[in-house]
């Protein structure tokens, strides 16, 4: 009856071994991995701003700022979206902000429709907005009256890690 008990008590401990040997390192990296922060995962601080910009009646140029960039974050911009209601073409360029040497320029497309033209823009992009800085959008066309309604959409990367 010992002999059993001893038997049945190696078979356990060697199947623990065992499982210890092949489950251990996955297990601990799975611990590992969630103790480990991860600061630029898009969907931890998604950024998502939307924007209306009328150019009076006296001016063909409309300009709007979004909100500034807070310290310690950097904003990466990954995708625009606007439609313009103008008689022609606009001129649309996104900027850094202040001081900022990029910009972005946008050829809008024409949607035929009456008594009105809108014009759209729908693409990816990837830019960089630092820290104090306020993404600034700039429309100018020919004609006066034009109006742009848009969304600007990324996320924000923690800087302070």
């Amino acid at each position: 009856m010992t002999k059993n008990r001893l038997l049945t008590l190696a078979a356990a401990l060697t199947l623990l071994f065992v499982l210890g040997h092949f489950y251990a390192k996955p297990l601990f990296a799975q611990v590992r991995a969630a103790l480990i922060k991860n600061i630029d995962e898009r969907a931890r601080t998604p950024y998502q701003k939307t924007f209306d910009c009328n150019a009076g009646p006296n001016s063909p140029i409309c300009f709007t700022s979004l909100p500034m960039v807070e310290p310690n974050n950097r904003l990466v911009l990954e995708y625009v979206s606007f439609s313009a209601s103008c008689s022609t073409q606009p001129f649309v360029v996104l900027r850094g902000g202040i001081g900022s040497q990029n910009e972005w320029f946008f050829n809008p497309l024409r949607v035929p429709l009456t008594p009105l033209t809108l014009w759209t823009v729908a693409q990816p992009m990837t830019a960089f907005v630092e820290a104090g800085q306020s993404p600034q959008l700039t429309m100018q066309t020919s004609t006066l009256g034009c109006n742009i309604q848009g969304t600007v959409s990324g996320y924000l990367v923690d800087l302070s890690q």
